[in-house]
């Protein structure tokens, strides 16, 4: 075929092709160069697209659906405890009451009675008793009334006792009185044994019997 060329035109067009090997190598075909809605898909080549090639809007597009919920994981190690929080504030007042029968007119009688309970006072400390909570508690407010007053001359002595001694938390019934209160606070240990003492004094007072109170609290 390029024997039936001019001669002029076959270096015309080795001049042409030289040129344009050199023109593609000092210059690339920019998209001012190419049509656009020219190229394809098939045009490109795989896998030379990257994420930041695309615009705002593409790549949102990707995005799918949320998938199915994961199985929870194992449980993490215990973390450290934590430091202790400041104390509560301290518990509405209670207290106890009691109330001893059948009081006798002896002299020096020495008695206890009931905690929490009625009945009549006896010798017996240990089934007088209340055993007080696991924690300390401060005793005040001690009082007592006689269902008859001890009589000219004679007295009866009430005392909070705690773990079989007695307390400064104790008041006296004198002559025609029927009742008699005292307010010395008193600290109960944790788990204390606690009764109500009862002594009359040297002459016989009148038969009676006693119901006292006592206000209990936290410190």
């Amino acid at each position: 075929m390029l024997q039936h060329l001019r001669t002029p035109l076959v270096v015309a067009l080795v001049v042409v092709l030289s040129f344009a090997g050199t023109a593609t190598a000092a210059k690339l075909i920019t998209g001012k160069d190419v049509k656009n809605n020219s190229l394809t898909g098939v045009d490109l080549k795989n896998g030379s697209v990257k994420t930041a090639d695309l615009s705002a809007g593409a790549k949102a597009s990707l995005k799918g659906a949320a998938g199915a919920k994961g199985d929870s994981g194992p449980a993490g190690p215990a973390g450290p405890a934590g430091p202790a929080g400041a104390p509560g504030p301290a518990g509405s007042p209670s207290g106890f009451m009691g109330r001893a029968n059948g009081l006798s007119t002896g002299t020096v009688v020495n008695r206890y009675g009931y905690v929490d309970a009625t009945g009549t006072a006896l010798t017996e400390l240990a089934t007088r008793t209340l055993l007080s909570p696991d924690v300390e508690l401060r005793a005040t407010r001690l009082a007592v009334t006689l269902t008859a007053a001890p009589g000219a001359g004679s007295t009866r002595y009430f005392v909070l006792n705690v773990d079989g001694d007695d307390t400064a938390l104790k008041c006296t019934v004198v002559g025609d009185g029927a009742s008699c209160s005292g307010d010395s606070p008193v600290t109960i240990p944790p788990s204390s044994e606690v009764a109500m003492r009862l002594l009359s004094g040297v002459s016989a007072p009148a038969a009676a019997d006693a119901m006292y109170t006592v206000t209990l609290e936290r410190p």
